[in-house]
């Protein structure tokens, strides 16, 4: 990538990059950073929140017996799914979840591939919590992996999310082996701290850009 005075990047290669890491660590906001840096954003988590609604007939047929027996909807009362009630069924059953993931990371995988295949000038980031399970992360140039201490992120899920302490507590365990499961795949991988301003974060993943992937 070569700077120029404006602060802009004109990029040499196409870049595809791994974004993940713990929940309310920061990868939305990572992302932001990325975007304003000439990435398109593919964001895994949204496109499965689009595939769990079109393909909710599926999903209520694979998980209505234990909505039944939990005394929960898996609708909202305009018809989308309740992902909310999802994931408390999911989150507390690993079998369930794998259920879930075997159905929802194929679709997502295949979305994110098309969306490559369309642009092959343009670089991308793909933005997922779970980015090991998806098979696209063998062919990143590197994954940039946010962190941020235990308590500050239980705080933002607990501000932004208003969950229960212990749906909070399932989730955190549920991806408490994402840095490690990372490192097993193909690709570099870049810890960024995240405890600070967005200021501060951006001028972390500028200075990764520059020093590492850039140059490799």
């Amino acid at each position: 990538m070569i700077n120029d005075t404006s602060g802009n990047c004109e990029q040499k290669k196409r870049y595809i990059i791994g974004l993940t890491g713990p929940i309310a660590a920061g990868k939305n906001v990572a992302a932001d950073i990325l975007e304003s840096k000439g990435f398109k954003i593919l964001d895994a988590d949204r496109i499965a929140h689009e595939i769990l609604d079109s393909h909710k007939k599926q999903i209520i047929a694979l998980f209505e017996n234990d909505a039944q027996e939990a005394g929960i909807g898996l609708t909202h009362t305009d018809g989308s799914i309740h992902r909310k009630h999802l994931g408390q069924i999911v989150f507390h059953d690993r079998q369930k979840l794998i259920k879930l993931e075997h159905f929802v990371h194929p679709l997502v995988e295949a979305e994110i591939r098309k969306a490559v295949a369309e642009k092959p000038d343009t670089s991308f980031i793909v933005n997922a919590a779970l980015l090991y399970k998806i098979p696209i992360v063998r062919d990143c140039d590197c994954i940039l992996y946010i962190s941020a201490p235990f308590f500050i992120r239980f705080m933002r899920v607990k501000k932004r999310d208003n969950l229960h302490f212990k749906y909070i507590i399932e989730r955190f365990y549920a991806q408490r082996q994402i840095f490690t499961k990372c490192k097993k795949q193909n690709a570099d991988i870049y810890r960024v701290g995240n405890c600070g301003t967005k200021k501060r974060l951006q001028e972390k993943i500028e200075a990764v850009l520059q020093s590492s992937i850039y140059k490799g």
